[in-house]
């Protein structure tokens, strides 16, 4: 995230995962006027709720037992993903796959799919929330782009 004197010498921006944000009108461009200040606290607040919003919170993310029996499928803005169990051998494994929207995971093509196995455990979970949110940033152009597409 960055900040930053906007194109318009009275706006001021900041660069957050999604885009720039025009943060608003300051009657000087000084950094030290009390209303660039305001503006930055606010702005960021903002921002980063409006970012954190759309990610898996992993305090809340508890599907294990879910999986245990049944595939968990959902979607984040754009990305759709699954986790599973998955047995190899005489380990289990949970593994997470995303794809890009439109389709469900059947009518995906295998190479528009992605993988990752984490341990079958709560703590797997836990990474595999953090892999989610990781891939969701890296890749914000894919998800973004797919939102687009008309089935």
């Amino acid at each position: 995230m960055s900040l930053r004197l906007g194109k318009n010498p009275e706006s001021i921006e900041i660069q957050c995962f999604s885009g720039f944000y025009v943060l608003g009108r300051a009657d000087s461009r000084s950094e030290e006027s009390p209303l660039f200040l305001v503006l930055v606290v606010v702005t960021i607040v903002v921002t980063i709720a409006s970012e954190v919003k759309r990610m898996i919170e992993k305090e809340h993310f508890h599907v294990l037992n879910y999986v245990k029996k049944e595939e968990y499928s959902a979607s984040m803005d754009g990305m759709r993903y699954m986790l599973k169990k998955k047995e190899v051998g005489d380990d289990t494994k949970l593994e997470v796959i995303i794809w890009p929207e439109p389709y469900c995971f059947a009518k995906t093509e295998e190479e528009k799919k992605q993988r990752k196995e984490f341990e079958f455990s709560a703590s797997g979970v836990e990474m595999a929330a953090d892999w989610l949110n990781e891939q969701y940033v890296e890749q914000k152009p894919l998800w973004e782009l797919s939102k687009k597409m008309k089935i």
